[in-house]
């Protein structure tokens, strides 16, 4: 009798665990019940936050982290990937996403004036 294969192809549990770790956590309970199964694991993102961590994990960018000032000026740590010449940037850990999610629509306001 052949093995079962499981493809485990998750995003983020979004300000709890990251795509790889929610894959991790899924693979573990298939193993718990099919210990002999074939599990194959690719981290997915939807083009939102966590989609510049996925690429770099696929393309082995090595992680530079930074502080960048947010659109509401405040000091944020984020990270960015650096494959050869190439970065990976996601803009949303440094534009959109500040602690105090009350001022929102100013951050929404600012993102332009500040990419643009």
């Amino acid at each position: 009798m052949s093995s079962l294969s499981f493809l485990i192809a998750p995003d983020k549990f979004k300000g709890n665990l990251s795509a790889h770790e929610v894959a991790q956590a899924l693979a573990k309970g298939v193993r718990d019940v099919f210990p002999s199964a074939n599990i194959k694991i690719i981290p997915l993102a939807d083009g939102g936050d966590g989609t510049g961590m996925i690429l770099s994990q696929v393309l082995h960018a090595r992680p530079i982290y930074t502080y960048v000032h947010g659109p509401l000026g405040k000091r944020i740590r984020t990270s960015w990937g650096l494959c050869g010449s190439t970065a990976y940037l996601e803009l949303c850990q440094c534009l959109w996403f500040e602690s105090d999610s009350s001022s929102s629509t100013q951050s929404s306001k600012n993102f332009f004036t500040r990419c643009g």
